[in-house]
């Protein structure tokens, strides 16, 4: 990247990869479940690739400046394909009750604050480097990796770290690392030994001159334990042995780095449980579309778009009207039965669910209906009969995305006072009304300017307006009266 300048950019033609980059980039983006934002150039203190923080529906990757263009694309893909990692993820480190109690209770308050930050950074480094791994055995297959220029800097810089830390050693005496982070370094240290057997000799000599002598055998016979297991995780790839990277990186570092007790490792996001429907049915529900279920990359497609659906609801509520938006996490529930459901409530978060036989029958219905007698033929003529379809399928999802999130602003899930003197019927026709109306005005917001040619893109974006208030139109009146047709619909 040439320019300093931080931007948001959704569009990944903006990115200015290479041809070969680029084309990855767009496999790994259509594998992701959530809509996915870029923060190019960013001011924060690392690149990363996660879920937002405050809104769980979309994904963000953030790249700070690189001087390469090779480590730009490099970071980019890597944290897309932790994007499709966040649905696979089982295991996801945290601090344990029991050490989170002792760190609570030390004294004075300046160390107990910083012991705590510490054991933050720890986690993030744990899972950071377990997803990263995971990321680079992937890339590995398409020649992509970490420069040696990058490697370089990574190691010189621990190695001036380890040296200031040696010299403040020898002017105080009993100056030791907290245990947070000797473990922090020590997890730290062995991706980049790995990198090489220089790298791995200097790290561990430095290691070997701290004090106590104890605790400097303790930190070289743990390097070269991390360094050979990473040695093994890589082999057992090439090897084409399949096993869950991630899971099995974290588990053996809590077992060699000694973290039982300290570090728990529990699923995050990927939840799996069983869903009871008001009418006695029950199905498997997923917070993520499950590996190798029939129709994987169809249900892929949906969650993105209910997603997207509720991410443009958030935003335009947000920036244009200056209202906070409840987040909203979206489930998936294994069943030809054909339902839509929003659930949960403030203190809990809030769920919106659809089912299997929903999205199947939404994706067939706008797959064999004569387009011609939807009155959309001038539209046909302008974007092409697939893309017209296209749009009316993603548009019946955001309509029932709509719909439930409206049931959610309603505090229909939170059984409030009001929502319990308003009859069902009256609950769906108020939620019918504000999703065709919350929807209708914000759909023009999905299109940012790409050209600098402003002409062209105002041509390119009232086109696109003018054609999905006709489309979405009927996109609306099929989701409602669909819907309506499904007996026992919430």
């Amino acid at each position: 990247m040439k320019t300093d300048e931080s931007k948001v950019i959704r569009n990944i033609e903006a990115l200015n990869l290479s041809k070969k980059s680029e084309i990855l980039a767009q496999k790994l983006i259509e594998k992701i479940d959530m809509p996915v934002v870029f923060e190019i150039n960013s001011q924060k203190d690392k690149n990363y690739g996660a879920r937002h923080g405050l809104y769980h529906n979309q994904f963000w990757v953030i790249v700070k400046p690189q001087s390469e263009d090779s480590e730009y694309e490099r970071i980019i893909l890597s944290n897309l394909y932790r994007g499709i990692q966040e649905r696979r993820r089982v295991l996801h480190p945290a601090i344990s009750e029991t050490y989170k109690n002792t760190l609570l209770k030390l004294t004075p308050k300046d160390v107990r604050e910083k012991r705590i930050k510490i054991s933050r950074e720890l986690i993030g480094r744990i899972g950071a480097l377990a997803t990263t791994i995971d990321a680079e055995l992937f890339l590995s297959e398409y020649g992509i990796a970490t420069s040696n220029r990058t490697k370089r800097i990574q190691f010189e810089n621990r190695k001036f770290l380890l040296n200031d830390y040696l010299a403040k050693q020898k002017r105080l005496v009993k100056l030791c690392w907290f245990p947070e982070l000797e473990w922090h370094n020590i997890i730290d240290y062995s991706r980049i030994a790995w990198w090489n057997k220089e790298y791995h000799k200097e790290l561990a000599r430095l290691l070997g001159m701290t004090y106590p002598k104890t605790k400097a055998k303790w930190y070289v016979d743990t390097l070269n334990r991390m360094v050979e297991m990473l040695h093994i995780i890589y082999n057992r790839y090439k090897e084409k042995t399949e096993f869950d990277v991630i899971s099995w990186f974290l588990k053996e570092t809590v077992d060699i780095v000694g973290l039982h007790g300290v570090v728990d490792l529990t699923p995050q996001y990927a939840m799996k449980s069983e869903y009871a429907f008001k009418n006695g049915i029950k199905a498997p529900v997923y917070s993520f579309v499950p590996e190798g279920i029939e129709n994987e990359e169809s249900f892929i497609k949906a969650f993105r778009h209910i997603n997207e659906g509720i991410l443009l609801l958030q935003e335009y509520y947000h920036y244009v009207e200056e209202k906070e938006m409840p987040d909203a996490h979206v489930n998936l529930v294994l069943t030809d039965f054909c339902e839509a459901c929003a659930d949960g409530n403030l203190q809990k978060g809030y769920f919106i669910s659809f089912t299997t036989g929903l999205i199947k029958n939404l994706e067939e219905k706008t797959r064999t209906v004569d387009i011609n007698s939807l009155g959309l033929e001038k539209f046909v003529e302008i974007l092409g009969e697939d893309e017209v379809r296209s749009r009316l399928y993603r548009y019946m999802l955001y309509y029932i995305t709509a719909h439930e999130y409206a049931h959610i602003l309603n505090s229909d899930c939170d059984l409030t006072e009001k929502s319990r003197n308003s009859t069902r019927e009256q609950k769906e026709i108020l939620a019918d009304e504000q999703a065709y109306k919350m929807m209708k005005n914000i759909l023009y917001t999905q299109y940012r300017c790409e050209q600098s040619d402003i002409l062209v893109e105002i041509k390119r974006i009232y086109t696109n307006v003018i054609s999905d208030q006709k489309i979405f139109g009927i996109a609306a009146k099929w989701s409602k009266d669909s819907l309506r047709n499904f007996e026992n619909f919430q």
